[in-house]
């Protein structure tokens, strides 16, 4: 940050953004698919609070100091989870995205909104066939996967359609211990539209127990309805989608007994490992 500071007080006024490379990074202790319980709370929480969020809160303080008209902007353009690869010795930057790299992309997104003031882009750094990506490829028969992470990407297209716009929330969450640390075990992301919708998304990280989350909308609408609920989860948290099989993890409904909602209070329940988006119409 001393680095950034004296960049900022010797040459802001001649900067529009700073770029930003923050990896949750462990390429050679954490694989990409067997790991502990331990492990992936270590992932998870660093995604949040344990290590994005701070660092995120850091660079925000530097350019509040320097620019209080908020015009340098945060390119967030590398970022995810790095892993050891999957077969080191084939290749030694493939992946097999997991849900645990679903639900720590969640987590990074949640936090970009919060700071949707400063941070102007935040972008994986790789999409295809490296780290954290969206899509792995073959080229022996042009086979393509859609990874967990993508399906991410898919859920939280409400958060950046019909011009929506981030909406602030005051999440009170229930912390977990993982790791003999204790962190949140939910997060949040919220947004308007420009036709009113109210998008909510929502990620668990608890690996065995469901969260219901109470949420309660302040607006001039006098009620909602739930247009639609969909989640992400799957049969464990290294469950991945592979070439030639049946996916494993992507979008599902979330039923109707998880989600009710009366007026403006919504009532979710969300399954263990998992990360949900909610759209509300205004009635």
């Amino acid at each position: 940050m001393t680095w950034l500071d004296t960049e900022l007080k010797n040459l802001g006024s001649k900067l529009d953004g700073i770029e930003v490379h923050d990896y949750v990074y462990h390429p050679s202790d954490i694989p990409c698919v067997g790991f502990s319980d331990n492990q992936y709370y270590t992932i998870v929480h660093a995604a949040n609070q344990g290590q994005i969020g701070p660092r995120i809160t850091q660079i925000v303080a530097l350019l509040d100091k320097y620019d209080s008209s908020k015009r340098i902007k945060i390119f967030e353009d590398e970022w995810g989870d790095w892993l050891e690869p999957f077969n080191k010795a084939q290749d030694g930057w493939l992946q097999q995205i997991t849900v645990m790299d679903a639900i720590s992309a969640a987590e990074h997104l949640h936090l970009f909104m919060q700071h949707a003031d400063r941070i102007q882009m935040a972008g994986l750094a790789q999409a295809i066939n490296v780290i954290h990506s969206l899509f792995l490829t073959r080229s022996s028969d042009d086979a393509l996967v859609k990874t967990p992470a993508f399906y991410v990407f898919k859920l939280f297209v409400p958060h950046h359609s019909a011009s929506a716009k981030w909406a602030p929330n005051t999440l009170t969450s229930e912390t977990i211990t993982g790791n003999n640390t204790n962190f949140p075990v939910l997060s949040a992301g919220t947004s308007v539209d420009r036709d009113g919708h109210v998008n909510i998304s929502l990620a668990n990280v608890d690996l065995v127990n469901a969260r219901t989350v109470s949420i309660t909308l302040n607006s001039s609408e006098s009620s909602y309805n739930v247009s639609s609920a969909q989640v992400i989860a799957g049969p464990t948290k290294d469950s991945y989608n592979d070439f030639a099989q049946p996916e494993k993890v992507n979008i599902q409904p979330l039923g109707a007994s998880r989600c009710t909602v009366s007026g403006k209070s919504l009532q979710v329940t969300l399954p263990a490992k998992s990360v949900a988006m909610f759209v509300l119409t205004p009635q």
